[in-house]
């Protein structure tokens, strides 16, 4: 269920509404769903006020996941992220989150986040794609979250649609914002937004990602630190972006230019760690690269990825500006998804 609101009684606190409404409701709906798909990875979210505001009087109030604490290890708490409204920062309210999680022994998912609106001011944080990119800092790092955001594209719903305001949502900062198509019926994107947005990411982890991070500032510099286990499937996949640069030739040269692009010359790749791993672009792919290992033993694994020419093009850019504050990561460990038969 998406934003559940609290009922409107003498019981309207959100944590109590977790508990007395939602859970019961989620159990049912487990229960119904396992007995034809018993191995469903199902996500629950709490009320909204839990869900969004950075505030220990609305934490939830959930015991355990949907169906009983049994099913936790195929269960994802999902909750949402919004600078506008959140009451403390994000570093805060995401470990929070991640507590609420590793409370009910869960894997933990951003079901929703973004619409920067207009763009936030602060330096070097200068546009909505900077403000991405700082938010998406947050998600990564030891929290190693997954996300999707809201304004994909823009939505304007009518006045009868709505029973709040009709506000535009993503209109000015989605990757597709409200435009008017060319003659050839085509839209062109929002490229800060969608270059900022196509940062380097695991894909998928053999074994349990300890963190990563996506330097955007600085060149793209993108780390993974994880602990490989020959009893998971894999390979590890990273997505690498080869694809998309700046719109110009003459930007790529100009170290005024935000370095929204990552890797549009090729990448170096470098593995460390105590064993034997070793990557290839993923069979049929350009824009994913495969680390693997032949080991019978879990091992640690460090995946460096650097863009070709990363030093030449950004050295003038990074000596001008600020250097990002320290995110002050979470520790807490985000639960593990994992199925019976894996």
């Amino acid at each position: 269920m998406n934003e559940p609101g609290p009922v409107w009684s003498l019981s309207i606190w959100p944590g109590f509404e977790d508990k007395k409404y939602l859970q019961p409701m989620y159990d049912e709906v487990a229960a119904a769903i396992r007995g034809v798909d018993p191995t469903r990875l199902i996500m629950f979210e709490p009320t909204t006020w839990s869900d969004e505001f950075d505030s220990r009087l609305f934490d939830t109030k959930f015991t355990h996941a949907p169906g009983g604490a049994q099913f936790a290890n195929l269960s994802a708490y999902a909750f949402h992220y919004y600078s506008g409204i959140d009451l403390g920062g994000q570093i805060h309210y995401v470990a929070q989150r991640l507590a609420d999680a590793k409370r009910l022994h869960t894997g933990s998912f951003v079901t929703e986040w973004g619409f920067h609106e207009p763009p936030c001011p602060a330096p070097p944080l200068t546009n909505a794609s900077d403000c991405y990119s700082k938010e998406m800092d947050v998600f990564d790092g030891t929290n190693a979250l997954s996300w999707t955001m809201w304004n994909y594209k823009s939505l304007l719903p009518e006045a009868d649609e709505t029973p709040f305001v009709a506000t535009c949502t993503g209109c000015l900062n989605a990757m597709w914002r409200n435009q008017t198509a060319n003659a050839d019926g085509i839209y062109t994107p929002n490229w800060p937004s969608a270059l900022a947005l196509a940062r380097s990411y695991p894909l998928q982890v053999q074994g349990h990602a300890h963190a990563y991070s996506f330097d955007w500032l600085a060149g793209g510099r993108f780390e993974l630190a994880y602990e490989l286990d020959p009893g998971v499937d894999g390979p590890t996949l990273i997505y690498v972006n080869t694809r998309l640069g700046l719109p110009t030739p003459a930007d790529d040269q100009n170290p005024d230019v935000p370095p929204w692009f990552t890797y549009p010359h090729g990448v170096n790749v470098t593995l460390s760690g105590d064993g034997d791993a070793t990557w290839a672009w993923a069979k049929g792919a350009t824009d994913t690269i495969a680390v693997s290992s032949t080991t019978t033993q879990k091992i640690n694994v460090t995946v460096v990825i650097e863009p070709v020419g990363k030093e030449q093009r950004f050295a003038s850019r990074s000596a001008s500006m600020s250097t990002p504050p320290d995110t002050g990561l979470a520790t807490i460990p985000v639960g593990k998804v994992t199925r019976p038969d894996s």
